[in-house]
């Protein structure tokens, strides 16, 4: 018997798990950030640099020495970026859990009957680089997930897409096989 390769059945970019019932992946991204408030981000970071050099120049003044001006500078910068930081760089923490009736998207249950497929629901930046992913439910289209490369989002979805296929709905469960019709209607066959 010929030693094969084992294939990998996962979805890439992500933590995979297979259920019982079907499968469970969870995976974190950037959120997706409007270019509105990446400018007022930018706003606030330069105001955050002003603030820190005025309060940085005012210490020194007051305590006639350089050292204590440039270590408020410092640590009045760095405590501002950090908070900058904090706030914007927030990922997108999401769940996506399949079973034969149903697709849970972060906590939203949804019917497999109603439920179309996973797709790239918009591009962003320059020349599409960055994706947001989506899905199609009844016949509105749904944004969930945060940013990807659109190289990663294509490839995740597809493998995403594929899976979901592979788990039988509920319905085609309690459906007889052929084996079964064959056996009890031997003349119809």
């Amino acid at each position: 018997m010929p030693d094969y390769e084992e294939a990998d059945w996962s979805i890439p970019y992500c933590d995979f798990e297979s259920t019982p019932d079907g499968f469970k992946v969870k995976f974190s991204r950037p959120r997706s950030v409007s270019t509105g408030w990446m400018l007022v981000g930018y706003g606030l970071a330069l105001l955050v640099a002003f603030g820190s050099f005025i309060l940085g120049f005012a210490v020194g003044i007051q305590e006639e020495s350089l050292v204590a001006g440039i270590a408020v500078v410092a640590g009045s910068f760095f405590i501002g970026t950090g908070t900058l930081i904090a706030i914007y760089d927030r990922k997108t923490h999401s769940v996506i859990e399949v079973t034969p009736d149903s697709i849970i998207v972060d906590g939203k249950r949804l019917k497999r009957s109603a439920f179309s497929n996973f797709s790239i629901a918009h591009t962003r930046g320059k020349d599409g680089i960055g994706a947001v992913l989506g899905y199609g439910y009844g016949k509105r289209n749904f944004e969930f997930g945060g940013i990807w490369k659109t190289s990663d989002a294509t490839e995740f979805l597809s493998s995403l897409n594929s899976r979901v296929r592979l788990v039988p709905r509920e319905s085609e469960e309690n459906r007889p096989s052929p084996e079964l019709l064959r056996a009890a209607r031997p003349t119809d066959f």
